[in-house]
C-alpha cells in the first residue's frame, strides 16, 4: 500500500486552518475565498488540531444576501466555538489503509486532519479521501500489472 504523504493532491486550501480564538468573520472569509473547501481545520495555539468547521454549517451565512450585514452587526456571535466539530486525526506517514481504518472508526467525521508529530498539516474531506484511496488502488494495480508483465 501507499503512504498518504505520497499521494497526489491538487487542492491548496487543504493546508488552511483557523485558531479557535479566530472570529466567525475571518472563518467565513476563508470559506468565501475557497469555494471548493468542505472542511476547515481549527487548531490551538500550538497548532494542534482540535476539530473542523464544515462548509455545510456556515453555508447559510455564506450565501445569504444579508450575511455580510449580519457579520457587521456587533451583536452577532463572533465566536466559532459552536461550529467546531470533532474530526478524525491521523499522522501523515500512515499507509492509506491505516488512514481509512482511522476514518472508519469515526463515523460522524467529515474527513481527516493530517498531522506531523501532532502538528496540523492539512485536512482531507471525505470526498478527497475517496479520491486518494482510488489513487492508491490504481497505483497498487499498476504495480501488480508490472510485476506480472515481468514474469
Amino acid at each position: 500500500m501507499q503512504q498518504v504523504a505520497n499521494l497526489k493532491r491538487s487542492d491548496s486550501y487543504t493546508r488552511l486552518s483557523v485558531r479557535h480564538s479566530d472570529t466567525l468573520r475571518e472563518t467565513l472569509e476563508i470559506f468565501r475565498q475557497n469555494r471548493a473547501m468542505r472542511i476547515l481545520a481549527v487548531v490551538d495555539q500550538e497548532n494542534r488540531p482540535i476539530g473542523v468547521i464544515r462548509e455545510v454549517d456556515v453555508r447559510d451565512l455564506l450565501f445569504n444576501p444579508f450575511g455580510h450585514a449580519l457579520m457587521s452587526n456587533p451583536g452577532f456571535g463572533k465566536s466559532i466555538h459552536s461550529l467546531v466539530r470533532p474530526c478524525a486525526v491521523a499522522e501523515q506517514h500512515l499507509e492509506s489503509s491505516e488512514l481509512i481504518a482511522i476514518f472508519s472508526g469515526h463515523p460522524n467525521s467529515p474527513g481527516v486532519v493530517l498531522t506531523v508529530a501532532g502538528q496540523f498539516l492539512e485536512t482531507l474531506s471525505d470526498d478527497q479521501l475517496l479520491e486518494l484511496m482510488a489513487q492508491s488502488r490504481v497505483a497498487h494495480a499498476e504495480k501488480i500489472t508490472k510485476a506480472l508483465a515481468s514474469l
